[in-house]
Formats: structure tokens, sequence, C-alpha cells
């Protein structure tokens, strides 16, 4: 009897349990994406020590997932929220401008193959090349220009007007306009100002006007600052090091704040789900590549750029600045769209592992990622490839040179009949096409018209391609010129305060033909200390990205550079003198000889980096 009472209550017990925890289950189960995406981001900020981010998951005409992580604010405790907290979307704003600029050709006020000086009221902007330069160009960055400069500032005082700025600081065009992808932010920058010319309303206006409102959407600003301050994400480096507020010289290239709230109305969009904005075609421009460098990779739209992920296609527009890291993505053929925003530069990494996460959970891909396949019979030689290989996006006309040099270059070494880049093994699929072992990459080569290996394009930068360097210009020739320099200078200026030192202790006086070698060492001395504090100097300037804001400093780094290359030529007077004179012991002379003959080298590198000059 007992055991039958217990059975009963058992049975009731186990009833009574599930009817309570069903509605939970059930709940839990109709917001499950939402959960489980909010719970990626937090993962990200964890494993990135990302303080906060904001991201939207879009998909099949749904908000999937809205989301505000971790905190916008650290030290006034601030949380992000998805619907008020607005981060710097950097490049990614560009969209918006690309969008006002295919609406003025709609109305026939701009057209594709015009060139841009057409519509430029500023006098003397291009050479007879930079004439050329059309719209189309500046869509999908061909326009052939050299790296910008000034982009942005964190003086407020400091800021140019838009025609100003675009008169003042042009750059150079540096390659045939259309013939290949050069990313330039000064292209965006000019495309706002012919948005300003066409339509006689302020770029800011005409773009809230037209493009904002018509979406109908709340929570993005165009301007220097946000019109609500303190709703704005503070930008974090490091150890969560907050950084200073910057001020931009080109609004239509990088001068957006949003909310991720903002954002479903751009994906939305993008994906065809909101009309009266763009018509059908310049739409399709904007999703369909309209140039690339080789067929088989990523290339460009108009306005936007291709992103391969898992073999599936997805349009995007990438944002980044000193902290914050941006992406707005979409992929057409499945209706979805993802955007997100982290205050942290770590966030490039991040934001590519979410786009992957959100591609293997929505799309099923009937375009597997390709599987490395060796291919035993490379041709040209797998020695052919390798090299440094220095991206087109290089600054060539001002001191950036030694930074893009020693930065944006890329390394391929030979490996086991394959190719390493960044660490990664590459193989090779097809006619000069390799891919990273876990096929994630892929890599194109091109031939000049010899025949040479002399290009290399990467999917993952879309945005550039890298020419082949010399040996005479490679990364490593010049790392290792300037180690052999500064440890030289630095040796010099050692051996000098010694043998000062025991001088003084000896309390030797020295005259006669002996003056001959203490003038040379002092000039040897505040040489070497010039090139050594000079060249760090500059170093620190590029990168912090303080060229302008501290001007005087920046004149008296690169003062000291060339005070440094006068007093390496009067040094020869000095060498002659010693060996004619026999000054000093043997090896003293060699050594003084060698630095010599380093200084005379070390001017002909300063000047193919332009620091012999003010070329900034």
């Amino acid at each position: 009897m007992n055991r039958i009472r217990q059975a009963i209550t058992f049975f009731f017990l186990t009833l009574l349990f599930v009817l309570i925890i069903s509605p939970v289950e059930l709940s839990a189960n109709e917001n499950v994406d939402e959960l489980d995406w909010e719970e990626v981001i937090n993962k990200q900020l964890d494993e990135y020590g990302i303080p906060g981010a904001t991201a939207v998951i879009y998909h099949e005409g749904e908000t999937i997932a809205n989301i505000g992580a971790g905190w916008a604010d650290i030290e006034n405790e601030q949380e992000v929220q998805s619907d008020k907290t607005l981060f710097h979307l950097g490049s990614l704003h560009q969209w918006a401008t690309w969008v006002g600029l295919l609406q003025l050709i709609e109305e026939r006020e701009v057209r594709f193959n015009e060139p841009v000086q057409r519509h430029l009221d500023i006098d003397g902007l291009f050479d007879d090349t930079g004439r050329q330069v059309t719209i189309k160009h500046l869509l999908n960055h061909t326009s052939g220009f050299a790296e910008t400069k000034n982009l942005s500032t964190s003086n407020e005082d400091h800021v140019l007007p838009l025609s100003e700025y675009l008169h003042e600081f042009t750059p150079a065009v540096i390659q045939q306009p259309g013939s290949e992808v050069m990313y330039s932010e000064y292209g965006v920058a000019l495309a706002g100002q012919i948005i300003e010319e066409a339509s006689g309303q302020s770029y800011e206006s005409y773009i809230e006007e037209n493009v904002l409102n018509q979406l109908d959407i709340e929570g993005y600003d165009i301007g220097q600052r946000p019109r609500d301050s303190e709703s704005v994400s503070v930008g974090y480096i490091n150890n969560n090091e907050q950084v200073p507020a910057e001020w931009s010289n080109v609004l239509p290239a990088n001068g957006g704040y949003a909310t991720s709230e903002a954002m479903v109305s751009v994906i939305e969009l993008f994906l065809g789900e909101r009309e009266g904005i763009l018509s059908t075609p310049s739409l399709e421009r904007m999703l369909t590549t309209q140039f690339t460098h080789d067929e088989r990779l990523p290339g460009l739209t108009d306005g936007l750029y291709e992103k391969d992920v898992h073999g599936e296609r997805w349009v995007v527009q990438e944002g980044e600045s000193n902290s914050f890291q941006s992406l707005l993505a979409v992929h057409d053929d499945s209706n979805t769209g993802v955007f997100v925003s982290y205050n942290h530069p770590e966030g490039l990494k991040a934001r590519d592992d979410l786009l992957e996460k959100v591609t293997e959970k929505y799309i099923e891909s009937e375009n597997a990622a390709i599987d490395p396949v060796k291919n035993d019979e490379m041709e040209p030689s797998i020695g052919e490839y390798t090299g440094s290989y220095m991206m087109n996006r290089a600054e060539s006309s001002s001191f950036h040179a030694i930074s893009d040099l020693l930065f944006r270059t890329v390394r391929v070494n030979e490996g086991n009949e394959s190719l390493m880049i960044d660490g990664y093994t590459f193989f090779e699929t097809g006619e000069h096409l390799f891919i990273r072992e876990d096929g994630k990459e892929q890599i194109a080569f091109a031939t000049n018209e010899f025949g040479a290996i002399d290009r290399l394009v990467l999917d993952n930068r879309p945005l550039a391609v890298a020419y082949k360097q010399a040996w005479h210009e490679s990364q490593v020739t010049h790392l290792l010129w300037i180690g052999v320099s500064v440890f030289t200078f630095i040796t010099t200026m050692v051996s000098i305060i010694i043998r000062f030192i025991r001088q003084v202790r000896r309390k030797g006086r020295h005259t006669g033909k002996k003056t001959h070698l203490k003038r040379g060492d002092m000039i040897a001395f505040i040489q070497s200390l010039f090139y050594i504090a000079g060249l760090a100097s500059v170093l620190w300037i590029i990168g912090t990205g303080t060229v302008y804001e501290h001007q005087t400093f920046t004149v008296v780094s690169l003062l000291m550079l060339i005070l440094g290359a006068v007093m390496s030529v009067l040094l020869i007077p000095s060498l002659i003198v010693r060996w004619r004179d026999d000054e000093g012991k043997a090896w003293m002379r060699v050594f003084f000889g060698f630095h010599v003959f380093i200084s005379m080298f070390f001017i002909m590198f300063l000047s193919y980096w332009n620091l012999l000059g003010f070329h900034y």
C-alpha cells in the first residue's frame, strides 16, 4: 500500500514539475536567437578585452537581435544601450555619402563618366592626370590618389572647412585613374564636396534631408560631435585607456555616429526593403561587382566592397579609427544583415569572428570554402613569388613613407612546396592562385608585360593591391639598415663618453694636432644624437598621428635630421686629417671611418624616406 501511495505521489510531483518548467522553456525558445547573440557579444568582450559593443543581427525581414553590451563609459559607469548609445562609425559612414551621390546621378545633376573637376569650384585642384578622375573612379576607389594626410585632428580649432581641406591637402595622382584600386578617403571627401556643389546644400543638410530622414532614422548623427554628446561611447585602447576625442576634416569620409537600432534601417535599405531612396539599378550597382583585380577574388561595388566568408559573398563597409572598429554587412541571397561596432581596437578581430558565426548560423552555403590542394607542377617556380610586397596605398610624397615601408608591407616566404605569409601556409589551387591551409583566405599574383610576377592581391584586402619590391626597396633591407645605423650611432656616443670620462680622470689636456680628434668626436657625438632623436621623434609623431597638432615639434624633429646630415659631411675632413696625421690608435681611425661611411649612406636612406626636408 505504501508503495502504491509513493508511486502516485511521485507521478503527481513529476507532472507538477513538468507543468512549472514548460512555460519557462517555451519562453526561452521564443527568444533563443536574441539570447544566443547577446551571449556571443558578451563572450567577445571578455575574450578580446573590449569595454563595450553594439550590434544588430537581421534575417529574413526580422531583427533577430539588437544588442547593447558592456560599457560606453567606464569612468562614469554608463552602459551601452542599443537604442541610445552612439558609436563612432569612422569610414563605415561612407555608405551615406555614396547613396547621396547616386541620388544626384539619378537626378542627372551628376554623371558617372564626367570628370570630377567639372563639379568643383576649386581652382588648380589637379594636374593633367588628376583631371582624368571621374565620378565613377570615386565610387569604386580607382581614382589613383596617394594616401591622404591630416584626415582628423585632436584640436577643434584646427578643423578646416571641407573645400579648404581639399585644396590644401590635395594628394598626388600616382596611378592612372581606373587602372587599379587605391582606397582614398580624399576621394570620398571629394564626393561630399560634389554633393554640396550639385545640390546647393551643405553636405550634412543634404544627407540628413534626403537619406536619413527618408529612411526615418533616429539615432544617427553627422558632424564633428553628436548633438547629444553625453550619449556617445568613449573610445579605448590598451588597458582600457581613454582615447581623446577627434575632429574630422573630411566628414563625408568618416563623420558619422549611430546607435545599432538606427542601423537596422540601413540594412533594410541594402536588402531592398526600403523604397524611394534609391532606384533598383542604383541599388544593384552598390551590391554587384563593378571592379576587381582578379575575378576569382572579391572586388568592389559602387561604394561598398565584397568579403568572402566560408565561400559566401557578403557586401560590406567597414570603419575603424584609433579605438572604434565597425562593420556593416549584407548577404542579399539569404536576406541577412549585420551591424556591429566595438569601442576598442581589438574589435577588428571580433567583428570578423561575429560575421563568421552569422554566416554559419543563417546561411546554408552551397559554395563551401575551397579545400587546399597541393599543385605539384607550380609555374612559375615557388621562388618567383617570394619577396616583399608594398601596398599601393603607401605614401610616397611625405615623411609617412618610412612608416608605410615598415608597417604596410607583405612578406612572402618560401615554404615546403607552398608560400608562407604572416605565419600561414598557402597552397596553389590555380594559376597564380593560392589558398590558406585552413581555407579562410585566398591570394592571387599578377604578372607584368614581361611575364614576371610583380603584384599581389589579397581577398581580405580588396581596397588595395601590393607591388613586389626590388631588394633595395624591401622592408628587410631598410630594417637592417636602420638597425646597423642606430647601433653604430649609439656605439659612437658611448665610446666618446667613455673616452671623455677617462680623459677627465687623467686630467689630461690635448693641444696641437689632437684638436682635430676632439672636434671630430664632438661633431660625431652631436650628429649621432640628432639622428637617433630625430628618427625616434618622427616615428612617434607618425605613430600617434599628431603631425599637425604639434607642428613645431615636427619641424624641430626634421631639423635635427637635416643638421645630422650636414654634420655627416663635416666629418669627412676630420677623417682625412686623422689618417693623414696618424691620429689616435689604428682601430679608432677604422671605427671612425666606418661611422662616416654609415652616416653617408644614412643620408641616402633619409632622402628615400622623405626625411631630408619638411615633407609632411
